[in-house]
């Protein structure tokens, strides 16, 4: 799987602008995070980390939904700026 940071910022997007669900985000987001250590990027690795935390902490409850499309759309910003 080749994706760029654009290609997550596009997901991350979709899915604070409801246009795709929190499932659908996680099905393709899923296997981005478990890729192989030879599809390493580290600029990618950096927001999928960040990515991947606010999941966590979503799950566990610490965030709501719209706390957690609030901070997904902060990632997305903060990398779009950055590239």
């Amino acid at each position: 799987m080749t994706v760029t940071k654009n290609d997550l910022r596009k997901k991350l997007m979709a899915y604070v602008d409801d246009k795709t669900t929190l499932d659908e985000f996680k099905e393709w987001f899923i296997p981005l995070a478990w890729r192989d250590e030879t599809e390493r990027n580290p600029g990618l690795d950096e927001i999928v980390a960040e990515v991947e935390l606010r999941l966590a902490e979503f799950s566990e409850e610490a965030w709501t939904e719209a706390d957690l499309k609030r901070l997904l759309r902060q990632i997305a910003a903060v990398h779009s700026r950055v590239s």
